[in-house]
């Protein structure tokens, strides 16, 4: 048992789990932002943008200045600007807390789909207390986003998450989505884009793991493709993004047995402990900079071995589950380069092979009491045995 998930947990008491340990991530961070700050939370950005937006002002040149201080520009578009507009008349003191609480409730419902997947052990590692601490809740909408199609414009509020997870799961329907979201915002604010590259191009903290020193043996990931969670890791490497430790949350969608989970949850809290030890927060380039390895040792590459040793995703497995993706999972050419990559890390599947699906086990024929060169079955009655 702790090396397959947990069966799938009766409804009403995932319901409870999935309740739970959404007040547990609100009650967190209304409880970390009581507590002194040096800045405003992650999610202030996007709600002063959404207030200022309703005034009719431009909130890109004005988020970051000494008229709204924050470390940084609005980096957000302003799809995500009209997403928040909702929340623009309450208190961020409210916001926060109401924001995080979704993105818990997001990240369990996705977790408990198919039975107590490893994943939930994100719930009590340091990068979710980190997540806590800053209000950050794009990477949940996004998961969101490609789960249920209607709210597929979710993806374009942060496009480099959104663009990750769509790959794990494409769906035309959130994709289309996401395109009438992209023209609502320019019907209504015709020239956003140029403000919004203008306000994005100041920054320097931004970063593709991959292009980290050692982080090209990422792109490994995509040997095993079929695999949604391989495909998400490939993303997430490939995006830019900022290398702090709320920024690794999906990759606690890769692993798929306790120990995996124990793994990547050990590594996580080792990363960020060296991380808080040697770094400081005033400065967010050097932080960045800092981090971005300890990232990769502590979560990026033992995922990158996680989906390296699979040969498929599992029957009922909750990210292998077919729509609008169908054609994005064919079988790989013969004679493809990544064959041999696949071949190097899979072993020969057999029937003692404890991480073979139940359902092909069963479709296997058992051969065991067979001889070698003998028939498959009887010969019919009658039949010369030569």
């Amino acid at each position: 048992m702790l090396v397959r998930q947990l069966p799938t947990p009766d409804p009403r008491l995932r319901w409870l789990t999935v309740i739970g340990l959404a007040l547990f991530s609100a009650c967190g961070t209304w409880l970390f932002r009581s507590l002194p700050q040096p800045y405003p939370s992650d999610f202030w950005p996007i709600w002063q943008g959404a207030r200022l937006f309703l005034h009719g002002q431009n909130p890109y040149p004005i988020i970051g200045t000494d008229a709204a201080p924050f470390p940084t520009a609005l980096m957000y578009p302003l799809p995500a600007l009209l997403t928040a507009i909702p929340l623009a008349w309450l208190p961020i003191r409210v916001v926060d807390p109401l924001v995080v609480g979704l993105a818990g409730g997001i990240f369990a419902w996705w977790l408990t789909r198919d039975g107590w997947s490893p994943g939930l052990l994100l719930f009590f590692s340091m990068p979710w207390r980190y997540l806590m601490q800053v209000s950050q809740g794009w990477d949940a909408a996004s998961l969101l986003a490609v789960s249920v199609p209607w709210v597929g414009f979710l993806l374009v509020g942060k496009p480099t998450i959104g663009a990750a997870v769509w790959f794990m799961r494409p769906r035309v329907s959130s994709a289309l989505m996401a395109v009438a979201m992209v023209a609502v915002s320019l019907l209504i604010w015709p020239t956003w884009i140029p403000a919004w590259r203008a306000a994005v191009a100041t920054a320097g903290h931004f970063q593709a793991p991959i292009l980290l020193p050692g982080g090209w043996i990422l792109g490994l990931s995509i040997a095993n493709w079929r695999d949604p969670r391989a495909r998400l890791l490939f993303a997430l490497s490939c995006v830019p993004q900022t290398t702090v430790l709320c920024s690794v949350v999906l990759l606690f969608l890769i692993p798929r047995t306790w120990l995996e989970g124990g793994i990547l949850f050990g590594l996580s809290s080792f990363a960020a402990w060296e991380i808080d030890q040697r770094s400081t927060y005033a400065i967010l380039d050097t932080f960045t900079a800092w981090a971005g390895p300890w990232l990769l040792v502590g979560c990026y590459f033992p995922c990158l071995a996680m989906v390296l040793g699979r040969r498929r995703p599992d029957e009922g497995d909750f990210t292998s589950r077919l729509g609008d993706e169908r054609w994005f999972t064919s079988p790989l050419p013969t004679g493809s380069l990544a064959a041999p990559v696949r071949s190097a890390v899979a072993p020969v599947p057999t029937r003692d092979d404890p991480g073979e699906s139940p359902a092909r086990l069963r479709s296997a024929p058992d051969i065991s009491h067979t001889a070698i060169g003998a028939p498959s079955r009887p010969p019919r009655r009658g039949a010369s045995p030569d």
